[in-house]
C-alpha cells in the first residue's frame, strides 16, 4: 500500500496529470456553459407561448429542459459531450500510462525490483495507472454535473420524450432512469470512470512490448478507434449491439443499444489483458 501511495504521489504531481485534468476540466466547464445558454433561450422562447392568464398556447415540453438532459454525459446535442468521449481513452491514458516505458528505458525499474520485488512494482505501477485514468476523467464529469445543476432544474424526465433524451427501452439502466435519473448519472459517471481506469491500465502494460511512448499513448488510441470501424461495420448495424467504448460509455443511446453482458465482457477483456501481459512480462523479462 505505501508503494502505491508513492507512485500515485508521483503521478498526481507530474505535469502530464495536470494537463490531461485541464484539458478534461475545459472541455467539461465549456460543455456547462453552452448546455446553460441554450436552456435560457429556450426559456426565453417559451414566453411567447404564455398568455396573460398564465396558460400556454402549446405544449413546452417542460420535462426535455432538465439536468438530466443536458449533463456533459446525456447531451444528446452537445459538440462537446462528442469531443469529451472521443478523448476520453487519451485523457485516461495520459498521466500515467507512460511511465512504466520511461523508467523500463531509464534503468530505474532495476532498483525499484531490488528494493521491493516485481510483482509489488509492478502492481503498485498498475495501480497508480487505474487510479488516476479514473479520476482524471471522473472529475470533469462531476464539476460540469454540479455547474449545469445550479442552473438547469432537476426535471424528471417523461417517456414521452423518448425522442428527446434518446433512453430508449432496450437502453442500458433505461428504468432507473426514469424512476431514479440521478442515480442513472452517477452510474454513469462511475462507469466512464471505471472504463478510463481500464483503459490507462492496459496502455501501461504495452511498455512490455519495447514501445516508445507515443506509440503507446498514440498507437492504441488508434486501435480503438479502427475496433470502432470495424465493430460498426461488422457487427453492431447487422444485430443491433453498440460495441464501441465511445459510444456506449454516454449517457444516452447514439447508434445501437448496449447490452450490459458486451460492456461487462469488455471491461473485463481490456482488463484481464493488462492484468496477463503484466503479471507474464513482468515476471519472466530480465531487467538487468
Amino acid at each position: 500500500m505505501k508503494l502505491i501511495k508513492i507512485e500515485m504521489r508521483k503521478a498526481l504531481q507530474g505535469k502530464p496529470f495536470l494537463i490531461s485534468l485541464v484539458i478534461g476540466v475545459t472541455i467539461a466547464v465549456l460543455g456547462a456553459v453552452f448546455a446553460i445558454l441554450q436552456e435560457y433561450d429556450i426559456w426565453h422562447a417559451w414566453e411567447k407561448i404564455i398568455n396573460a392568464d398564465g396558460t400556454m398556447n402549446s405544449n413546452p415540453l417542460l420535462a426535455v429542459s432538465s439536468l438530466f438532459r443536458v449533463w456533459l454525459g446525456g447531451n444528446v446535442d452537445s459538440v462537446y459531450t462528442m469531443v469529451f468521449y472521443y478523448f476520453l481513452p487519451l485523457l485516461a491514458a495520459l498521466p500515467y500510462s507512460w511511465s512504466l516505458r520511461s523508467e523500463l528505458k531509464s534503468g530505474f525499474v532495476k532498483h525499484m525490483v531490488l528494493k521491493c520485488g516485481r510483482l509489488r512494482y509492478y502492481f503498485a505501477k498498475f495501480s497508480a495507472a487505474f487510479l488516476t485514468g479514473a479520476v482524471t476523467v471522473f472529475i470533469p464529469l462531476v464539476i460540469n454535473y454540479i455547474i449545469v445543476a445550479c442552473f438547469v432544474p432537476a426535471r424528471m424526465p417523461d417517456p414521452g420524450d423518448v425522442i428527446y433524451h434518446a433512453v430508449y427501452r432496450d437502453f442500458l439502466f433505461s428504468k432507473l432512469f426514469y424512476t431514479a435519473p440521478l442515480l442513472f448519472d452517477i452510474v454513469f459517471m462511475l462507469l466512464d470512470a471505471l472504463f478510463a481506469g481500464v483503459w490507462a491500465s492496459f496502455v501501461l502494460s504495452l511498455a512490455f512490448f519495447g514501445l516508445n511512448k507515443f506509440v503507446i499513448l498514440i498507437g492504441s488510441y488508434i486501435c480503438l478507434l479502427f475496433h470502432q470501424y470495424i465493430t460498426r461495420v461488422i457487427v453492431a448495424y447487422r444485430f443491433f449491439i453498440e460495441l464501441s467504448p465511445f459510444d456506449f460509455l454516454r449517457a444516452y443511446q447514439s447508434g445501437s443499444p448496449p447490452n450490459g453482458l458486451v460492456v461487462a465482457a469488455t471491461l473485463l477483456v481490456i482488463f484481464g489483458a493488462g492484468v496477463v501481459v503484466t503479471v507474464v512480462r513482468g515476471t519472466h523479462d530480465d531487467v538487468f
